[in-house]
């Protein structure tokens, strides 16, 4: 199922060096020790992608910020690729949309272009803080959506735009 043009390596650093688009799908909390490894690999003209939803723990940085930080090439050369999407249904090719996007509109075109198939719908956007930040906290919002569930309350409790008088709550005083 991988392209014919994809190459497979275990030399981090022979691949990083032969890449023209370096995708990095790591653990939030090692990608700053990834992206040190790769640096002297690094050419200023490759485009760095990222899909590692989260915000670094000890900085709360965005993943994009810890890659600029540690990568010798322009911010321009950096975007992230996020959906909400599920990998097992990307593998069967059911229809999924997501956001390839980069403060440089042209690169996150060309990350659009790259990845873009029948079934697999990106679009670009320069808002790289917004989708970083809304990828990455999602999950918050629906773990507090499940919790609203599971204490009985309903959609209105879950779309309420005032604040909650939590204290009410003992689960959540």
């Amino acid at each position: 199922m991988f392209p014919e043009n994809l190459r497979l390596s275990g030399d981090l650093s022979a691949a990083t060096r032969s890449a023209d688009y370096l995708v990095l799908v790591v653990p939030t909390h090692v990608m700053r020790e990834v992206c040190r490894r790769i640096a002297p690999d690094v050419r200023p003209e490759q485009i760095v992608i990222n899909a590692s939803k989260g915000i670094e723990n000890d900085t709360l940085k965005r993943m994009s910020e810890v890659i600029g930080e540690n990568l010798p090439l322009d911010n321009r050369h950096i975007a992230t690729l996020y959906g909400p999407s599920h990998a097992e249904e990307v593998s069967q090719e059911i229809p999924t949309a997501v956001v390839a996007a980069s403060s440089d509109l042209s690169t996150a075109r060309r990350v659009r272009d790259l990845f873009l198939t029948d079934y697999f719908r990106v679009y670009s956007s320069q808002d790289i803080i917004g989708v970083e930040y809304g990828g990455s906290l999602k999950n918050v919002v629906a773990i507090a959506a499940g919790i609203c569930d599971g204490a009985g309350f309903g959609d209105n409790t879950k779309a309420r735009c005032s604040p909650v008088p939590w204290r009410k709550f003992h689960a959540w005083a």
